[in-house]
C-alpha cells in the first residue's frame, strides 16, 4: 500500500521535525492507486534517508513529502513520483554533480556541523535504480533542496476489485490552519474525495466564513482545526464555534502534533469529535470524517466472522494436509471433547533453524497443525550439528542469526553432503530484493519464504519439498540431485519484490487476523505464552537498542532491530514491526542520526501493543524489566493509553 508506506515514513520522522520547530507535511494524491506491486522495505529505506537529511539540514520552515502518479498506467505499470522538498540550507550547483558519490557531502563544514558520511544518498540512489527508477536533486544555497524519485510500479493484481470508499460529494469541510502548505495538503485530499474545502488561517477568519456559509445556505458539515493557531488555540475555537447556536452541533476534529499528543483533553469534556496527529494519514482522516458525519460504511460481510484462519484456508485449498479429514480426525482433550486440531497424519520431521524464541513458537505451532514434527536449532552451527546426527525431510533456515548465519550454514551443508544427498533448505528471510534471492541461491538454498511467513506460502513450499505422503530423502544413487540453480517459479513470485503488497486495513496496535490465527493455533494458552515471551523480548531489545546507539554500533543496531521486527510481525504488532524495520534500514545505510527519536517512538508503539495484547489475554500488563520509554523527555502515558 503506497499510501501507507509514504505516510508511515513521514509519521516516523514527525517527532524529530516538530521538536526542531519544523512543519512536516505529507500528501499522497488521492487519485494514486493504493495497491501497487513493488518493494516496500527498500522504498522505506530510501524515503527515511531522504526525510532524515531534509530534517537535519533545515533550521526553520518546513519539509514536504508529495507522491503523485505520472500520466496513466501503461502495460499494467504506473510511474510514481515522490518528492521531498525542504526549506533548508540548500547547496550550490557545483556540489550536486557528485552528491550521490559515496562519502560525499556538499561542503566539508557540513560534516563538522551536522555529522554523517554522505553514504546514505549513494545507497539510496543504488536502491532506487535497482527498483528501475531514478533519483535526482535540485537545490540552491539558502533556498532549500528538492529530492525527486520516480519509480515504476506494477498495478496490484486485485486493483480492479478494490472497493473504493463512498465519495464525500456535497460535504463541506472547513480547514483552520495558519500554515498554507498544511491547508493545501488537506484541501487536495478533501477535494480528491469529492468534498468541498473552505480554508481559514485563524479563528476570526473561520468564524466569518462559517457565518457567511450559513447565510448562503451552504453550511459547513465538519470543522478541522489545528490546535496551535496564531491568535487563539484550537480549544478556544471549539468554544467559539459551539457557542454560536447555528453551529453548536457541528462536529470538530482537532489536529495535534505528535510531540503534544499527551496534552490533549478528553473528547467529551472538550466537545471534540476526535483528534488527528500530524502529519495526518489519509486513512485515519477518512475514518474520522466518516464517523463525524455518521457515514461510516457498514461492516463487511466477512468482518467479525468466527471462522478461524485455518478453516478459511482449507475452504480455498481443500488439498491442505488434513483438510479433507479435519472434521472426522481431530485430537480430543482429556474429557474426550474435540480440541479442533487435526491429528497429524504421516508426520515428517523438519529442522527449524531460528534464534528468536517467539518466531520458533509460532512456526512450530503451524508445522504441528499441518501434520509435521520439527526439531529446533538456534543458529547455523547448531543446525550443522543436528544435521550431522539426523536426517530431515527439509530445513527451514533463518538467514540472519548470530554465531553462523543461514547462508554460511547452507554453504557448509552442501560441501558436507556433496553428491551423496541433497537435503532441501527453505530460506526464511525478511529481505525481498532480487540480489537477496540470488544470495540464497548462491549459498545452495532451494526455496525462499519472505517473513512474516504466510500460511499459504508455507503450505506450498512444504508441498514442493517435503509433502506429507513422501518419504525422507534417500541417497543420491536413488534420486536425481536437483541443483539449486534457480528458485521454483511459484516461490520466485512470492519472493520477488513485485509480489510484496501491503495493506492499511489493520487497527493501530494489533492485526486481528494474526491474533485470530494464533488463537486458532493453540488457543488462549499459546497466546498467553507468546505474549509473555514477547513482553520480555521487547524490554530487552529496547534496552539493547539504546546501548547500541550509545556505542554508535550500526551492526548490533541492525541485528537487534531485525529480531524485534520479526517477532513483532508474528505477534500482529505491525506498527512496532514497521518502526523496528525503519531502524534496521537506517542502520544498514549507516545513518544513525535519526535513530534515537525512532527508538523513542518504538517504545511508545511497544507500550500500546503490549497493552492491546494484555487485553486479548485478559491479563494485566506487567512492568517490563527494561524501561519501555528510552527517551526521558517523553511523558509516561497512563496504562492503557493509546
Amino acid at each position: 500500500n503506497l499510501h501507507s508506506v509514504v505516510e508511515e515514513c513521514a509519521v516516523l520522522l514527525a517527532p524529530r521535525a516538530q521538536q526542531a520547530g519544523l512543519e512536516l507535511t505529507c500528501l499522497v494524491e488521492p487519485a494514486l492507486p493504493s495497491e501497487l506491486e513493488g518493494d516496500p522495505g527498500r522504498l522505506r529505506q530510501v524515503l527515511l534517508n531522504l526525510l532524515s537529511n531534509a530534517v537535519k539540514f533545515t533550521a526553520e520552515g518546513e519539509v514536504n513529502v508529495t507522491a503523485r502518479a505520472i500520466g496513466e498506467a501503461e502495460g499494467g505499470r504506473l510511474r510514481v513520483e515522490i518528492e521531498i522538498r525542504d526549506t533548508g540550507i540548500g547547496m550550490p550547483s557545483a556540489s550536486l554533480e557528485h552528491l550521490f558519490d559515496a562519502f560525499t557531502q556538499a561542503d566539508s563544514s557540513t560534516t563538522r556541523r551536522y555529522g554523517g558520511t554522505g553514504l546514505g544518498l549513494a545507497i539510496s540512489r543504488q536502491l532506487v535504480e535497482l527498483m528501475g527508477g531514478t533519483l535526482t536533486v535540485a537545490s540552491q544555497p539558502g533556498a532549500g533542496s528538492s529530492f525527486t524519485t520516480v519509480i515504476p510500479f506494477l498495478l496490484g493484481s486485485s486493483q480492479a476489485d478494490t472497493a473504493e470508499p463512498a465519495p464525500l460529494d456535497g460535504v463541506r469541510i472547513m480547514i483552520i490552519d495558519d500554515n498554507l502548505t498544511n491547508q493545501r495538503v488537506l484541501q487536495e485530499v478533501v477535494v480528491g474525495w469529492g468534498g468541498t474545502a473552505v480554508t481559514a488561517g485563524g479563528a476570526a477568519e473561520a468564524m466569518a466564513l462559517l457565518r457567511e456559509s450559513w447565510q448562503q445556505n451552504a453550511p459547513i458539515d465538519v470543522v478541522l482545526t489545528d490546535l496551535n493557531l496564531p491568535d487563539i488555540d484550537g480549544y478556544e475555537v471549539v468554544r467559539l464555534v459551539h457557542g454560536d447556536p447555528h453551529f453548536s452541533a457541528t462536529p470538530i476534529l482537532m489536529l495535534v502534533s505528535s510531540t503534544g499528543r499527551g496534552n490533549v483533553g478528553g473528547n467529551e469534556a472538550t466537545g471534540i469529535a476526535g483528534y488527528l496527529t500530524k502529519p495526518v494519514r489519509s486513512a485515519q482522516l477518512r475514518v474520522a470524517l466518516e464517523r463525524a458525519l455518521e457515514r461510516s460504511p457498514a461492516p463487511d460481510d466477512d468482518e467479525g466472522t468466527d471462522a478461524a484462519p485455518f478453516e478459511k484456508l482449507e475452504a480455498v485449498h481443500p488439498d491442505l494436509p488434513g483438510a479433507a479429514s479435519r472434521e472426522a480426525e481431530t485430537d480430543s482433550g482429556e474429557d474426550g471433547t474435540p480440541t479442533g486440531r487435526p491429528s497429524p497424519v504421516g508426520s515428517l520431521t523438519l529442522l527449524l533453524v531460528e534464534d528468536n524464541v517467539v518466531n520458533q513458537k509460532v512456526v512450530l505451532a503451524r508445522l504441528s497443525r499441518l501434520g509435521y514434527s520439527a526439531d529446533v536449532a538456534v543458529n547455523g552451527a547448531d543446525a550443522l550439528e543436528h544435521l550431522e546426527h539426523h536426517r530431515y525431510a527439509a530445513v527451514l533456515m533463518d538467514c540472519q542469526m548470530p554465531v553462523m548465519d543461514g547462508y554460511e550454514a547452507t554453504s557448509r551443508l552442501r560441501r558436507i553432503e556433496g553428491t551423496r544427498r541433497h537435503t532441501p533448505v527453505i530460506a526464511l528471510t525478511a529481505l525481498a530484493m532480487t540480489a537477496d534471492r540470488a544470495r540464497c541461491i548462491a549459498s545452495g538454498m532451494d526455496d525462499y519464504l519472505a517473513k512474516p511467513v504466510q500460511l499459504e506460502d508455507l503450505v506450498a513450499a512444504l508441498d514442493r519439498w517435503a509433502p506429507l505422503d513422501a518419504t525422507p530423502p534417500v541417497e543420491a544413487a536413488d534420486t536425481v540431485d536437483a541443483p539449486a540453480a534457480e528458485l521454483p517459479a511459484a516461490t520466485a513470485a512470492t519472493a520477488d519484490p513485485a509480489g510484496a503488497v501491503e495493506t492499511d486495513d489493520q487497527p493501530p496496535d494489533l492485526d486481528p487476523a494474526i491474533i485470530g490465527g494464533l488463537r486458532d493455533l493453540g488457543g488462549i494458552a499459546l497466546l498467553e505464552e507468546l505474549v509473555s515471551l514477547f513482553h520480555d523480548e521487547v524490554g530487552k531489545h529496547l534496552g539493547d537498542l539504546e546501548q547500541a546507539i550509545e556505542d554508535q554500533d550500526p551492526v548490533s543496531l541492525r541485528q537487534i532491530a531485525h529480531a524485534l521486527s520479526g517477532s513483532s510481525a508474528n505477534m500482529g504488532a505491525s506498527r512496532v514491526a514497521a518502526a523496528a524495520s525503519a531502524i534496521e534500514q537506517l542502520a544498514m545505510a549507516g545513518d544513525l542520526e535519526p535513530v534515537p527519536a525512532l527508538i523513542a517512538d518504538l517504545g511508545i508503539r511497544a507500550r500500546c501493543a503490549l497493552d492491546a495484547l494484555a487485553a486479548e489475554t485478559g491479563g494485566g500488563v506487567p512492568v517490563p524489566a527494561t524501561d519501555l520509554w528510552p527517551d526521558p523527555t517523553r511523558p509516561t502515558l497512563p496504562r492503557g493509553s493509546k
